[in-house]
């Protein structure tokens, strides 16, 4: 295990607030939580996915993806901050959520989805060694960590436009160093600069709510044209637009720890975005399949704090037409965007950057990453009519069982930068309706 000191635990938290992250309390809360993301320059707000960890950036992906999912769980993990070489130094998150579409399960119910998830949020700070006050005597060592517990409610409707709207509730701890009597906390090369030893723990219970629209361009168009765009038997391409928002880290006001009984800001967070999502889709049936399809997002997002040390209301320094639809920059707020393609329901790959301003954190970074799905192969194999199981114990593993594996990977301009070479791996499981 990785041997460290106080010392470098408060330098490391000055870099994660001032290099990595705008300054505010607990700033692992503005770490990307999940992996597939994360290979999209971490624009995630308005991108629709099934991802299980996509409700912790906006609890509305909740209500669209119980209309397919009963069930699904996610892991994600990162060797964080890997320029450190500091092997205890990582991060991970967690999710699994359960959900019913009413109208699948009672004839003449409204086309409503409803889902619940539990996700917890981890960053492992290290083992720090204590010394005695009389001497340079070990005398103890602790686990400094970061976490947040929450709790998510997303409902969904689907009246030809598909718009669902959720929330969820979080309970933050930090442990940075907690009290040991007679005992104080040094830098090994240097013992003779003496750390208090003060209670640093705090904890905060804040709230997160989003919204999440998608509108299927071309359905709609077919409709009102009354034409159908089939371009083959039982294929047709297909468009949608979505429109998200959340606003993230509301509720209590600051976070306080003994060495700072003033509080620290939290780091709320407004994030507002667009995705488009096109390719073909194959109908046979029950069957529905899509080949080939492409995905796109853009996101602007704020820390909501102003230079006065003051929250501000709304989506904060946000122009969500000059940056979100038009692209244009802005010092104040930062830039996430990226794109996806999918294979056959397979294989994807994924591409992104994400800026940030020089004087306001100097994040930016390229994303790249793939992912892998067992679901697209069993409906390939439908589409070929090769005769596979569709009932009893292994007809439902095959139908109804999805695991997918996804690995994303940051690189920056500046070899010397903390976020360069960070890797995301995730797998997930889902059980479909």
């Amino acid at each position: 295990m990785q041997k460290t000191t106080a010392a470098f635990l408060f330098a490391l938290l000055l870099t994660l607030s001032s290099h990595c992250y705008s300054q505010s309390g607990v700033p692992f809360l503005q770490i990307s939580p999940y992996t597939e993301t994360n290979g999209m320059g971490t624009a995630s707000v308005a991108n629709r996915t099934d991802d299980p960890c996509a409700a912790m950036v906006n609890p509305a992906q909740l209500g669209m993806m119980s209309q397919t999912n009963f069930f699904s769980s996610g892991y994600n993990s990162s060797d964080w901050l890997p320029s450190f070489q500091i092997t205890d130094l990582k991060y991970s998150t967690y999710a699994v959520n359960a959900g019913i579409s009413l109208d699948r399960i009672f004839e003449h119910a409204p086309p409503v989805s409803i889902g619940i998830g539990y996700s917890r949020v981890h960053l492992n700070l290290g083992t720090f060694i204590l010394v005695s006050e009389m001497g340079p005597d070990e005398i103890g060592r602790y686990d400094a960590w970061e976490s947040s517990d929450q709790y998510s409610l997303g409902v969904g409707y689907d009246f030809g436009i598909n718009v669902s709207a959720g929330i969820t509730v979080k309970y933050v701890h930090s442990n940075l160093a907690p009290l040991h009597p007679g005992g104080i906390a040094v830098p090994q090369e240097s013992p003779t600069i003496w750390m208090p030893n003060l209670n640093q723990f705090g904890k905060a219970t804040l709230y997160d709510y989003g919204l999440l629209v998608s509108v299927p361009i071309v359905k709609i168009v077919s409709g009102i044209s009354n034409e159908s765009f089939d371009i083959g038997p039982g294929v047709a391409p297909y468009a949608d637009m979505t429109f998200g928002l959340s606003r993230s880290n509301l509720g209590q006001a600051s976070i306080s720890y003994q060495f700072t009984p003033q509080g620290d800001l939290l780091p709320r967070t407004a994030r507002t975005g667009l995705g488009f999502d096109m390719g073909l889709r194959v109908n046979r049936g029950d069957l529905l399949w899509t080949p080939l399809s492409f995905k796109w997002t853009i996101e602007a997002s704020d820390l909501l704090i102003d230079n006065q040390r003051q929250y501000q209301s709304g989506i904060g320094d946000i122009n969500f037409f000059d940056e979100v639809v038009l692209g244009k920059t802005n010092a104040e707020t930062m830039k996430g965007k990226g794109w996806e393609v999918n294979f056959m329901e397979i294989g994807a790959i994924r591409r992104g950057v994400f800026v940030e301003d020089p004087h306001h954190g100097d994040r930016h970074f390229t994303s790249w990453g793939w992912g892998i799905k067992f679901s697209g192969i069993p409906r390939l194999l439908r589409v070929l009519d090769v005769p596979i199981p569709t009932t009893g114990a292994i007809g439902f593993i095959i139908n109804h069982i999805d695991i997918s594996y996804n690995r994303s990977e940051w690189s920056t301009s500046d070899r010397s930068s903390p976020l360069d070479g960070t890797i995301f791996n995730s797998i997930n499981l889902r059980i479909m309706n």
